[in-house]
């Protein structure tokens, strides 16, 4: 069986890519086998316990933790792990990336942060606000449950629930259904209540209950709507996703949700999910403490006013209402999670946008059944609220802190926080102060002067019309590289070279090795640009100038002015590399820059008009072209086709009927142009080029329109991406050839063609290539293919990465855009009789394994050093796993004597 196994295994090997590694489970007396396979050799380690061994080595070369990459997988007989990995020796990433939510334990001692990028929770003590614990979890932890005794963490990319024991920090966790986003767990935490969101808003998602012991699936239905917004609090990859989800009531018998398609309050069975009653028109709803009342507000009729409901959980019986009338006519989303209950229990209070626009709020009293309705200048906490520890202040987030006092029935405070682009969802009042834990994430790209390192602030209000900043916790690790908006690579350097605003600096990475060189502080920088092969140019949304960066020094050349507020600038670099352009779209300047040497020089500008568009989601956005030849500059103007000469640099002539522009292409004759118009359109735009006698030639009408077109140099077409479909156009007769139908989830939101023919289609969360589908877990940014055209580069902004699509062997690389940690050193390696482990904080444990991940050694050093005899070791591969300030670093050593 073993020799059957093992051809199978190889077979199988010599049909995959370079460097990756499979893992099958043993099955009755057949052994379980690891292999990995690299470019030139094969290797098979075989194990015969029922769990994975920690690490492994292959040929005293290659070490590997299959346990790191099982985590959270399920695994069971008959089943095959199968991983490309970049490199397979273990090492630490960036923790403590995108604080996603924020909770006290009840005692108000500790504080739980659960990081959605870095993927780990972090304990923190309050009073000094010391690192307790850093435990990792599943990918994309999306929301937590917190009890006396445990932390229960949802991961949606992993689809895995996290138990961690708030005594030692340890963790367990099992597998659900896919992208969980909202947990809850019932009083004798025996099971837990799962909201899964499974597409896109408004479409819903369901609920689904486990058993805590087994991990069985108690029952699951599709009665519950799990809703998922983010409007305008974040931009891609800084999203902090708001969810409609749902209460365990009376004594946990049953669940308070609302109904698939929103509007409709309706209670559940908590034991088989049956719906038990149902109300109308209900967009919110707050039970009271004992859960034996809930409380549940609706538009009148004729949107007249607001009316709240008190419903007994018991019988289901409506006791008490209270109608408050409105002089606007209140919005409401079913996602709203910011009705308010006051420590009576009383009374309740929420903030609405009324139609027209008109920020509102709403207090419904039960003791006295009065009603008021206030007007304010601010943006409306339409998504959520929070209340003080006795129950008197509401605090409602946003860029601001709005506190009403529910005692004098006013509004004690509004206050701005932090900048325009700033935005809170991410907080928790204590259970014992006037304090709150606040996150305020900076998300935009448009203001990256804004963006400063992630932030937990503790506010106190004990006097809410004069509140103060009291501390404060920096998440992760400095420098930081959060929020990777661009990214090219330079073929000459082999350097990725990637920008990340949100810390204010851009990281340059061996394209060979994947390792992060350096990373240097450039602030407001948010484009990329290769200009020669030396040189790269560097702008930013608000950045007033343009900056010329040299890959052979590694420093700053020249800085150029391009006027204030730029809002959205754009750099263009000519085919021949002889020229760059930068728009400011504030002054609606386009200059032109000469390059020559290791230098540039400002040579002429031009005053012209562009505007932009924007589907979904912000960064998938129209820019201006530059033809093949560098002779035209193409730009959208009011809705016209505006054709720039680059030699003389005046308007050679405007073509119209070319509204919603997105994307554009070239054939390489450079006589037509196509036009992509996006999702509102169904049709693309062929505009033939003759300099000032250009026009539309043809207009091709499809099913669906789309945002994104490519030339295809080997049939001549041009590739139309509709909303899911490729359309094969012949660009002189503009006749649809052929349709390519693809499995493209959602919308197509970028496109090319690699030097083979093959397409390359981006939607925001999933890349496609050569019959593959890549998932990219969140929001991407828009690809770039190198000079040589073998590497298709992906900034994520979400989780910080730089994916690389090699289109030869079709790998797709992920890699950190920060470097791997260095605060543990371990020499020498190779050691004889001695080895010596140092760190600038303390180490707490250090972990000695063979070369089969048998543990032969733990100690606990308590210091800044560790010496290590190994002169008794026998010759061989060992690893070290050092665990310092709550962090483990793991390391491959050879003794050698």
């Amino acid at each position: 069986k073993q020799y059957i196994l093992l051809i199978v295994i190889l077979t199988f090997s010599f049909t995959v890519f370079s460097q990756q590694v499979s893992i099958f489970p043993p099955d009755g007396d057949q052994k379980g086998a690891i292999c990995l396979k690299t470019e030139d050799s094969n290797y098979v380690h075989w194990y015969t316990e029922d769990q994975l061994p920690e690490f492994v080595t292959f040929n005293d070369q290659y070490i590997l933790s299959p346990q790191y990459w099982m985590q959270g997988r399920s695994f069971d007989k008959g089943s095959v792990m199968i991983e490309t990995l970049d490199s397979i020796e273990p090492g630490t990433l960036p923790e403590a990336d995108l604080p996603y939510k924020i909770q006290y334990t009840s005692d108000g001692q500790r504080l739980i942060v659960m990081y959605h990028h870095s993927n780990n929770v972090c304990v923190y003590n309050t009073e000094t606000n010391d690192l307790l614990a850093d435990i990792p979890v599943g990918l994309g932890p999306e929301d937590m449950f917190l009890t006396e005794s445990y932390i229960y963490v949802c991961c949606y990319y992993s689809s895995t629930v996290y138990i961690v024991d708030l005594n030692d920090y340890s963790a367990t966790s099992f597998r659900v259904d896919s992208q969980p986003c909202v947990i809850k767990v019932n009083s004798d935490e025996s099971i837990a209540y799962l909201g899964f969101f499974t597409g896109y808003h408004s479409e819903g998602g369901y609920l689904a209950a486990y058993d805590l012991v087994s991990h069985e699936q108690i029952f699951s239905n599709t009665w519950s709507f799990i809703d998922q917004i983010r409007m305008w609090e974040g931009f891609t990859g800084r999203f902090v996703y708001t969810h409609s989800g749902f209460y365990l009531i009376n004594n946990d018998q049953y669940v308070a949700c609302l109904k698939q398609g929103g509007r409709n309050l309706i209670f559940l069975d908590a034991q088989n999910g049956d719906i038990v009653k149902e109300f109308d028109k209900v967009f919110a709803m707050k039970p009271t403490e004992s859960a034996d009342s809930l409380y549940c507000v609706s538009i009148l009729s004729g949107n007249s006013g607001m009316r709240f409901r008190c419903i007994n959980t018991s019988t289901f019986e409506i006791v008490d209402s209270v109608l408050v009338s409105s002089s606007y006519m209140p919005a409401s989303w079913y996602w709203q999670d910011n009705l308010t209950l006051d420590g009576t229990e009383s009374k309740l209070f929420i903030e609405m946008t009324g139609v027209p626009f008109e920020h509102l709020g709403y207090l419904a009293d039960f003791g006295d059944h009065t009603g008021v309705e206030f007007h304010h200048d601010y943006t409306d906490a339409r998504y959520y609220s929070d209340v003080s520890y006795d129950g008197r202040y509401v605090i409602m987030p946003y860029n601001y802190i709005g506190i009403f006092d529910f005692e004098t029935e006013t509004y004690a405070a509004h206050q701005p926080i932090g900048n325009a682009w700033a935005y809170c969802k991410v907080l928790d009042a204590s259970p014992n102060t006037y304090e709150i834990a606040w996150h305020n994430h900076v998300s935009s790209e448009l203001s990256t002067q804004y963006m400063e390192g992630e932030i937990i602030d503790f506010i106190d209000f004990s006097d809410p019309t004069s509140f103060f900043f009291s501390d404060s916790i920096l998440c992760g690790e400095q420098p930081e590289a959060d929020k990777t908006y661009s990214a090219v690579l330079n073929t000459k350097h082999n350097k990725i070279i990637t920008a990340n605003p949100l810390s204010g600096n851009i990281s340059i990475i061996d394209a060979l090795t994947y390792e992060v060189d350096t990373i240097i502080p450039i602030k407001r920088i948010t484009t990329v640009n290769n200009a020669t092969d030396d040189l790269v140019v560097l702008s930013g949304f608000d950045n007033p100038k343009v900056t010329l960066f040299d890959l052979n020094s590694l420093s700053v050349v020249d800085r150029f002015d391009i006027g204030d507020s730029p809002y959205d600038a754009w750099v263009m670099v000519s085919p021949l590399q002889d020229y760059f352009y930068a728009y400011n779209r504030n002054n609606q300047m386009l200059y032109k820059f000469k390059l020559e040497n290791n230098s540039a020089a400002k040579v002429d500008s031009l005053l012209t008009g562009d505007t932009f568009v924007h589907f979904l989601d912000w960064d998938y956005r129209y820019y201006p072209e530059i033809s093949p030849d560098g002779m035209y500059i193409f730009m959208q103007d009011n809705g016209d086709f505006k054709i720039i000469h680059t030699g003389r640099m005046d308007i050679e002539c405007i073509v119209a009927s070319t509204k919603h522009i997105f994307d554009m292409d070239f054939s390489d004759d450079n006589k037509r142009v196509c036009i992509a118009h996006g999702g509102a359109k169904n049709y693309f735009t062929i505009v033939y080029l003759d300099g000032p006698n250009s026009y539309s030639e043809h207009v091709v009408y499809v099913d669906n329109g789309g945002f994104g077109v490519a030339y295809n140099p080997l049939d001549q077409k041009f590739y139309c991406a509709g909303s899911s479909n490729i359309y094969i156009v012949d660009p002189e007769t503009g006749n649809i050839d052929d349709v390519i139908y693809t499995s493209a989830q959602n919308y197509i939101m970028q496109m090319d063609i690699d030097p083979d023919g093959l397409v390359i289609l981006m939607t925001m969360t999933h890349l496609y290539y050569n019959d593959q589908e890549y998932y990219l877990r969140e929001f991407t940014r828009r690809f770039t293919i190198d000079q040589n055209k073998q590497y298709c580069i992906i900034p994520s902004p979400g989780p910080d990465r730089v994916f690389v699509l090699d289109f030869l062997s079709t790998e797709l690389h992920e890699i950190p855009v920060i470097p791997r940690r260095n605060e543990v050193q371990i020499f020498p390696n190779p050691a004889d009789n001695q080895l010596t482990v140092t760190s600038k904080i303390k180490i707490q444990q250090v972990r000695l394994f063979d070369g089969s991940g048998k543990q032969l050694q733990i100690t606990h050093p308590n210091a800044k050093q560790f010496n290590l005899n190994t002169s008794s070791m026998k010759n061989g591969v060992y690893i070290i796993e050092v665990t310092a300030n709550k962090r483990v670093v793991r390391k491959k050593v050879v003794v050698k004597h």
